[in-house]
């Protein structure tokens, strides 16, 4: 750099003597301009050299302009979300699923009984009869056997009982249909609740009030399933013997040991 810096000044030096001898002759074009004041030939050779030696950048890029057309510069850039071409429908309320369960059965069951006047005890006894009879399916039917909670048999008070289930619409569980002995559901809680309220009903029967009265004397589920298996049921020629009900001690009974299982069970769950 100094190099050439010190090339300038000479350069300068030999134009300037060029320059004096011709007197007041112009200019050539291209030729370094005169010192100003406070100038010396120094400080315009290094002036020269940084102007020489500038870096000539191209201009930047100008960015492209994209020219909307007439209609495109009309309408807005963002589109709007296209307009749905149905009406939106509203929500249906779900269906609540009834699913039966032998707890729902026995919970029914102990409302209807308790409201009767009957005890946890009691009510577990009748409750315990019913499990060995049907396994708690109010609908479960035998062809040519017996139908219901208990397997009423063909008789007077089964055919009113069914009657009564037809007039209130519910008269479809007591058909083969629905004599599943896996699962014997009900379409809707209220159509479980008025076919259990009417088998109920005529499980009560003003007609045979033995039981009833017996029962109401118990103080323990097992005593309870017995005098229900004895007045009611009636199952007699069983596997086992009556062990709590003293006027039949020792009578055998079908399932009986069975019944007095599923009394105490059903009293555990009641008073729990």
């Amino acid at each position: 750099m100094k190099n050439k810096a010190m090339a300038a000044v000479a350069a300068m030096v030999a134009t300037l003597c060029a320059l004096s001898a011709c007197g007041n002759q112009e200019k050539a074009a291209g030729s370094q301009p005169e010192l100003r004041s406070g100038e010396t030939v120094e400080t315009l050779a290094v002036i020269t050299e940084s102007t020489t030696m500038q870096v000539t950048t191209a201009p930047a890029t100008e960015p492209k302009v994209v020219k909307l057309s007439a209609e495109s510069e009309t309408k807005p850039l963002v589109t709007e979300p296209a307009e749905p071409t149905t009406e939106p429908t509203e929500p249906t309320e779900a269906t609540e699923e009834f699913v039966l369960s032998s707890e729902e059965v026995a919970d029914k069951m102990y409302d209807f009984f308790a409201e009767k006047g009957y005890n946890d005890a009691q009510i577990a006894g009748i409750v315990g009869n019913a499990e060995v009879e049907s396994g708690l399916e109010p609908s479960r039917g035998v062809p040519g056997g017996g139908f219901g909670l208990f397997q009423l048999m063909d008789c007077e008070q089964r055919r009113e009982m069914l009657a009564a289930l037809d007039a209130h619409g519910v008269g479809k569980y007591a058909t083969s249909d629905y004599w599943d002995f896996e699962a014997s559901d009900f379409d809707t809680r209220e159509d479980f609740d008025i076919f259990m309220d009417i088998m109920l009903d005529y499980t009560m029967n003003p007609n045979d009030p033995t039981w009833m009265n017996e029962i109401a004397c118990t103080d323990s589920p097992e005593e309870a399933a017995e005098v229900f298996l004895v007045h009611y049921e009636r199952a007699v020629n069983g596997g086992s013997p009556i062990e709590y009900y003293e006027p039949y001690s020792g009578l055998y009974y079908q399932g009986t040991s069975k019944r007095r299982e599923a009394a105490r069970r059903w009293y555990e769950y009641y008073t729990a």
